[in-house]
């Protein structure tokens, strides 16, 4: 099925953009709805968070001596928990500016490529990295995912994990991927980082 957008600009993610409440509430509507996953084939976070996992583990194992953050990363490794981040919600799992459309009638998320089973509050965590990114503190970014109700279930020591191993996934393609990424996985790397540190303390 396909339909047809009319696109009126990019999404903005920036502190104050009009764009936020939108996008808070397709976390908020997605999580609802697509609990119990409609029926769609698709693989359990646990899988897609495996993948991450292994390159965050290999930096962990022979750190780099320029990583920075490396005690807090590894702090927040021990608390990612399988079974926490598990569940029956349809995750788009990749919501950033590039997967949404800011159309006549309202803002519309595309490209479910990475979609995935797994806990409803998962979605809205792997938001705030990219909030930071657009220039939200640590601190502005979690107020801003408290807007969704599935995030106030999220277990604390499960959101420090994920938020660790998403970061060094990305520290570890800055180092290692593609040239024409790493400057744009680096900056994301970077927004994690304060994520990790803010959530460690």
């Amino acid at each position: 099925m396909f339909e047809h957008v009319d696109v009126k600009r990019a999404v903005d993610f920036a502190p104050g953009s009009p764009d936020l409440p939108d996008v808070l509430d397709i976390v908020h509507v997605l999580g609802e709805r697509l609990t119990p996953t409609p029926g769609a084939a698709v693989p359990s976070v646990t899988d897609n968070v495996e993948f991450l996992t292994r390159r965050a583990d290999r930096l962990l194992a022979d750190p780099p001596a320029d990583l920075r953050g490396l005690s807090a990363y590894r702090s927040a490794r021990t608390g990612l928990d399988w079974a926490a981040i598990a569940g029956d919600t349809l995750l788009h799992a990749d919501l950033h500016e590039d997967n949404l459309l800011a159309g006549v009638d309202g803002v519309r998320l595309i490209d479910w490529g990475l979609a995935c089973q797994g806990a409803a509050w998962v979605e809205a965590a792997l938001l705030i990295p990219r909030l930071i990114l657009a220039g939200h503190t640590p601190e502005q970014a979690e107020r801003a995912a408290e807007q969704v109700p599935a995030w106030k279930s999220a277990p604390e020591a499960a959101v420090t994990g994920l938020a660790s191993v998403w970061s060094l996934f990305r520290e570890f393609v800055a180092r290692n991927g593609p040239e024409h990424i790493r400057a744009s996985r680096a900056r994301a790397a970077a927004a994690g980082r304060d994520w990790v540190e803010y959530r460690i303390g």
